[in-house]
């Protein structure tokens, strides 16, 4: 199941990326959400927990997430999901 939630996100990710501006668009934020509940079987807490370790701990602009972002994120936030 990691694998394909991180597959989601990373194609949320991308279709999400593209603002101009610096910090993370309102854009990616919604794109990032629907992508992670819809994959993780509507956790929206550990969603956003994972969204709120991208934005405090990744790269400040969100064309330069990398997929190491998204798996420390995934992984800080694991036990959203298991308790």
């Amino acid at each position: 199941m990691r694998r394909a939630f991180l597959a989601v996100v990373t194609a949320g990710l991308l279709a999400a990326c593209g603002s101009d501006g610096g910090g993370y668009s309102e854009e990616f934020r919604a794109s990032f959400m629907e992508g992670c509940v819809d994959s993780s079987g509507g956790q929206t807490a550990y969603c956003q927990c994972a969204l709120d370790h991208l934005e405090a701990n990744g790269p400040e602009n969100e064309e330069d997430i990398t997929a190491g972002d998204q798996a420390e994120a995934i992984e800080a936030c694991q036990s959203e999901v298991t308790g």
